[in-house]
C-alpha cells in the first residue's frame, strides 16, 4: 500500500469521525425544564416574575429569565444531569412575596430529556373572604375592575355533604363563565371552586355590573345559598389600540439613552412585556383596550452604567409617550465607549509579526541572489 493510498484512506476515515460526531451533536437534544409559575390561591398564569434557576455539582450553573404566558422554560441543559434545580422566584411589581424551592431532577440522554415543575406564590396582600354561609363557607374574589377580555378569578370554599355540587352564575351575556356547573366532590365533603369569569363587553362606557353565583341541590336543582357579585367593566369600544412609548434619556446631559424597558399593566398587573430601546430611539407598548389604566415600569441599562429605576405611568384615553431619566452609577466609569476586545489585540500582533518573518524571508532571499 502506497503513501498516498494510506493518507486517502486516514482522510476518509477521519472525514467519517468529524461527520459522526456532528450528526451525534445535531441529533442528540439537551435537557429541557419548563416551570409553570401560579397564584397559590387561584391558580391563575403569572407573567412578569422574575425567576432564576441554579443547577450543577457545585450549583455553578445559573439561569435568569422572566415567566411569559404563565412559563419559564430553561433549555440547553446537561441530558446527564440528575441532581437539585434551585428555583429563585420574584416580583419586581410587589404583588407576591419571594420563594425559594428546591427541584430534584433525573435527565437520562435518549431517555428523559424533560422536566416540568409548578412554583406557586403567595400575595403580598393576602385575599380575604368577603361571605360565609352555611354551604358556601368563604367567598374571594381577587379583583373588582376588567377591563376587555380580562377574567376574575372567584374561589369558593364548600362544604357539600353529596356526590356532586352544582353551581350557577347568573352574569349578563357578555361574560363568559368557566368553571361551574356539575363540581364532582371526590370524596370530601369539602373543596374549593375556581369560577373565571371573562369580561367580552365592548362598550364605550364604563359601567357596574351585578350577578349571583349559586349552589343548587345536585338531583332537583332548588337554590341552597346564592352570593352576589359585582364587577366594573372598564371601557373598550371608541378607542385607538392603546400604546405606551418610553423614551430614556441622561438626568444630567439629556442624551439619549439604550436600555431594557419591562411594562407590567391589566387590573392585577399580570400582562407583561419586555422592550429594548435603541440609541435615540424609545420602546413601545401595545396595551390594547386599556385607556385610564396604569402601568408600572421598571427600567435598567444594559451596561450597569446607570441606575435602575421605576416609573407608575396613568395612561389617558390617547397613546401617550412618556420620558425618563436615568441616574449615572458612580460606581463605574465616565466613559462608556466599548472597549477593544483583547484577542483583537492579538490578531493584530500575529498578524505584524507574520508580515514581519515574511518580509524578513523575501529579504533574505533577495540578498542570496543578488
Amino acid at each position: 500500500m502506497t503513501k498516498i493510498t494510506s493518507a486517502i484512506i486516514l482522510t476518509l476515515i477521519l472525514a467519517c469521525y468529524v461527520l459522526s460526531s456532528f450528526y451525534i451533536n445535531t441529533v442528540k437534544a439537551d435537557a429541557t425544564f419548563s416551570v409553570r409559575i401560579i397564584d397559590s390561591m387561584t391558580g391563575e398564569d403569572l407573567n412578569g416574575i422574575n425567576l432564576k434557576a441554579t443547577w450543577g455539582s457545585n450549583m455553578e450553573n445559573q439561569r435568569t429569565t422572566f415567566s411569559d404566558m404563565g412559563t419559564v422554560v430553561l433549555e440547553n441543559i446537561d441530558n446527564n444531569y440528575a441532581g437539585d434545580i434551585l428555583l429563585s422566584a420574584t416580583d419586581d411589581t410587589g404583588r407576591y412575596v419571594a420563594k425559594n424551592e428546591l427541584v430534584h431532577v433525573a435527565f437520562q440522554e435518549w431517555v428523559t430529556t424533560t422536566a416540568n415543575a409548578e412554583l406557586k406564590l403567595e400575595r403580598a396582600k393576602p385575599l380575604s373572604s368577603s361571605y360565609s354561609g352555611t354551604y358556601i363557607k368563604s367567598f374571594i374574589q381577587d379583583r373588582d375592575v376588567l377591563y376587555y377580555q380580562e377574567t376574575a378569578y372567584i374561589v369558593l370554599g364548600l362544604v357539600y355533604p353529596y356526590g356532586t355540587a352544582v353551581i350557577n352564575v347568573q352574569v349578563p351575556d357578555t361574560m363568559r363563565v368557566y368553571g361551574a356547573g356539575v363540581i364532582p366532590m371526590e370524596g370530601s365533603s369539602s373543596k374549593n371552586v375556581v369560577i373565571r369569569i371573562q369580561n367580552n363587553q365592548y362598550s364605550h362606557f364604563s359601567e357596574r355590573i351585578t350577578g349571583n353565583i349559586s349552589l343548587l341541590e345536585s338531583y332537583t336543582y332548588s337554590v341552597l345559598e346564592t352570593v352576589p357579585i359585582t364587577l366594573s367593566i372598564e371601557p373598550s369600544w371608541g378607542y385607538d389600540p392603546t400604546t405606551l412609548s418610553v423614551k430614556l434619556i441622561d438626568a444630567v446631559s439629556k442624551e439619549s439613552l439604550s436600555g431594557r424597558v419591562m411594562a407590567w399593566w391589566g387590573s392585577n398587573f399580570n400582562n407583561f412585556e419586555v422592550g429594548w430601546v435603541n440609541s435615540g430611539g424609545q420602546a413601545t407598548f401595545n396595551l390594547g383596550a386599556y385607556p385610564n389604566g396604569k402601568v408600572m415600569l421598571k427600567i435598567e441599562d444594559a451596561y450597569g452604567y446607570y441606575y435602575s429605576t421605576t416609573k407608575e405611568v396613568v395612561m389617558t384615553e390617547n397613546s401617550i409617550i412618556t420620558t425618563v431619566e436615568l441616574e449615572r452609577n458612580q460606581n463605574y466609569p465616565q466613559d462608556t465607549s466599548p472597549s477593544v476586545n483583547p484577542w483583537v489585540w492579538v490578531g493584530i500582533v500575529s498578524l505584524l509579526l507574520g508580515l514581519a518573518i515574511v518580509g524578513f524571508t523575501v529579504y533574505k532571499s533577495r540578498k542570496k541572489h543578488s
